[in-house]
């Protein structure tokens, strides 16, 4: 459930950020997402969105956060910081795949090339 809260945060806010939608038509879209998507898990799916989204202006922080929520879930215990910066590294990558995947819906090439030369960019480092 924390990966789908955090995939239709990073929907969410993507397109918002390129004006596919707007910020208040974004935010209806994540309500009917939510409640079409887990019915009557709504609550506990907001409540992962809510924890990503009140620090997704700090990336690191943010990615911690899903990390070690999807670590727990797997392990069943929590992980230290160590283990859960090896998932946080993915979940990245993860957030380039939903950013390009979004773009491609609404055919911008330009954004695309943008993610994909970031990406390059940062595998090159």
């Amino acid at each position: 459930m924390a990966i789908k809260a955090y995939q239709l945060l990073l929907v969410t806010v993507f397109l918002a950020k390129h004006e596919y939608v707007s910020v208040k038509d974004g935010k209806d879209l994540k309500d009917l997402l939510i409640y079409q998507v887990w019915e009557n898990k709504a609550e506990k799916c907001d409540c992962y969105f809510t924890r990503y989204f009140e620090v997704f202006s700090d990336s690191t922080t943010r990615l911690f956060r899903i990390s070690t929520d999807v670590a727990s879930h797997i392990t069943g215990h929590k992980l230290d910081a160590s283990e859960a910066m090896k998932i946080a590294a993915q979940m990245a990558m993860f957030s380039n795949i939903m950013e390009v995947i979004v773009a491609g819906a609404f055919s911008d090439a330009e954004t695309i090339n943008k993610i994909e030369t970031d990406i390059k960019i940062k595998t090159d480092m």
